[in-house]
């Protein structure tokens, strides 16, 4: 029997698969082939990282394979052993995906190219797990305060929930929160989510869990300069919008009813035309604006005269859509991407790339010690936002995140 087993069936990494030189040619991720012969230097260098690999002291072979990729700058063997060792570092996965990915660009008909997917889909995982932790870490910090912070902080979480597509997650953080006008936006972007995913019903509840948690928004003290009130109306007003561009018109304009600020009243039916214009519902849209031209005569002078000009607008091009009568829209049709499969070259420079402000910095903080990297954040500056460093953790993790992914999914193209 083979003395070696894939990652797919250890679940772990086995630290003698780290060199293209190993006699168990059979092993799912020892490179049996090389695409050109290594310098001594190199290779000397990749058995010492081996060795240390062996001990085990991972940041130790990762030193040593550096110092072979100074030697051999294009040797996929040593993006295989960097990915390799540093998967075995928790935190690092992303790190380590990237590796793998400059690996296989490196070497596309690599025959050990499968398995080496199979440990990328299982760092995916794992790195998802990891960065779902730092949400609920997040979310927990900002349950435990009060106030704006306490439904800021859980709104935010909200929102990192649904990036992952995590729409439990979302829910549980949103029923936290306990200022109604954050919990009804939060809910608006749940119910979002909800028809993204196929999921009519459940986003129709969530956007009269919306409704309901704005009609409550009287009870909660003034923010700033902007009363409760005017959160309500701001809030109902974007609610409709958004039930229109679902194509629920029906709701949309039940939600508009309730709007008591006319200028608000006037937006979202302005708002309601637009989305029908947008699906073809011309006939509809043109009833909607005559509603929106009802609403413009009771509207305070200074916000009349530009209500009007828009509403005729919009009336002209409903009007001239329905003149011409039924089209046929031109089927839409899938554009494929003008980007390219990322080369060798691409993961290596955001593993090199140590300028924190952009996109996928890998060689910064917390990519090579999540960790540490943690434990150093220093208190909030600002009372109204206590978890702000926090926060900027999660958005340069999740900012990365998105970048592997977009590019593993290219490289699969």
């Amino acid at each position: 029997m083979n003395n070696f087993m894939s990652f797919a069936r250890l679940g772990r990494l086995t630290i003698l698969l780290f060199s293209l030189n190993l006699a168990q040619p059979s092993a799912a991720l020892a490179q049996t082939t090389t695409p050109a012969p290594l310098p001594a230097a190199a290779q000397e260098a990749i058995n010492k990282g081996i060795i240390a690999a062996k001990v085990p002291d991972y940041l130790l072979a990762i030193r040593y394979f550096e110092e072979a990729r100074k030697l051999a700058p294009q040797a996929p063997v040593i993006f295989l052993d960097m990915g390799l060792a540093e998967s075995r570092i928790p935190g690092r996965e992303l790190r380590a995906i990237a590796w793998f990915g400059a690996y296989l660009a490196a070497y596309p008909d690599a025959p050990n190219a499968a398995a080496v997917k199979e440990q990328i889909a299982v760092l995916d995982v794992t790195n998802r797990s990891s960065v779902s932790r730092l949400i609920r870490t997040a979310q927990e910090a900002a349950a435990r305060s009060a106030g704006m912070p306490q439904a800021s902080g859980l709104y935010k979480a909200t929102e990192y929930w649904l990036e992952f597509g995590d729409i439990a997650g979302a829910q549980e953080a949103t029923d936290l929160i306990r200022l109604p006008s954050i919990k009804s936006a939060a809910l608006v972007l749940i119910a979002r989510k909800k028809f993204r995913a196929g999921d009519a019903a459940g986003a129709k509840n969530a956007l009269s869990a919306a409704i309901r948690s704005a009609n409550d928004i009287g009870a909660e003290p003034a923010y700033g300069i902007q009363s409760s009130q005017t959160r309500k109306m701001i809030l109902l007003e974007y609610i409709a919008k958004e039930q229109a561009s679902e194509g629920d018109s029906s709701g949309a304009h039940k939600t508009a009813d309730l709007i008591e600020e006319i200028t608000h009243k006037g937006r979202a039916q302005r708002g309601i035309a637009e989305s029908q214009i947008e699906s073809g519902a011309y006939a509809d849209a043109q009833e909607t604006l005559a509603m929106a031209l009802k609403t413009t005569e009771i509207m305070p002078p200074e916000y009349r005269a530009r209500a009007l000009d828009l509403i005729a607008k919009l009336r002209t091009v409903a009007s001239d859509a329905l003149n011409r009568g039924p089209e046929r829209r031109p089927a839409s049709r899938a554009q494929p991407s003008s980007r390219t499969a990322a080369a060798s070259s691409d993961w290596l420079r955001m593993l090199d790339d140590d300028n924190a402000s952009n996109d996928c910095p890998l060689n910064t903080m917390p990519f090579l010690n999540i960790g540490e990297f943690m434990k150093s954040l220093p208190p909030a500056q600002s009372s109204q936002d206590p978890f702000a460093a926090l926060h900027m953790t999660i958005e340069r993790v999740a900012k990365a995140r998105e970048v592997v992914v977009l590019m593993l999914k290219q490289a699969s193209r």
